[in-house]
């Protein structure tokens, strides 16, 4: 429990310290979301957040986890790329949800083929819908 703890902790503190820097830079290249008729924000808001949230999950990762685990770690720093990679696309170009939706249950199917699933009640059918949702 100590590990996993450490993993959270550290990965917060580093998100809490890399949003600013990545804000900086989604401002310095253009990368925003301006103000419309359907948006609440009154001013161009900066994208790429999930940008800082991934680096800093990868970096306590990286730093913090057991070696004993090296196949499921793979399988998260995978499907976690994959899905940070959709956000930026869809922050950069735009999405079409479905499309992004397809694409995390993609994310979510790698963590499976790797070994890492929720396992909680006892019927693999049910645990396989859960780890995916």
């Amino acid at each position: 429990m100590i590990p996993l703890l450490l993993i959270f902790l550290s990965a917060l503190l580093f998100a809490i310290g890399g949003t600013p820097v990545v804000r900086h830079v989604a401002v310095a290249l253009g990368i925003v979301d301006h103000p419309g008729a359907r948006k609440t924000h009154q001013r161009a808001m900066p994208l790429l957040g999930g940008l800082a949230i991934y680096a800093a999950f990868v970096a306590a990762l990286a730093l913090f986890s057991s070696e004993f685990y090296v196949e499921q770690v793979i399988g998260i720093l995978l499907g976690a790329t994959w899905v940070s990679f959709l956000g930026v696309w869809d922050d950069w170009r735009g999405m079409r949800p479905l499309f992004k939706l397809a694409g995390q249950v993609l994310a979510a199917l790698i963590l499976i083929a790797t070994g890492v699933r929720v396992e909680f009640l006892h019927q693999p059918v049910l645990d396989l819908a859960v780890t995916i949702f």
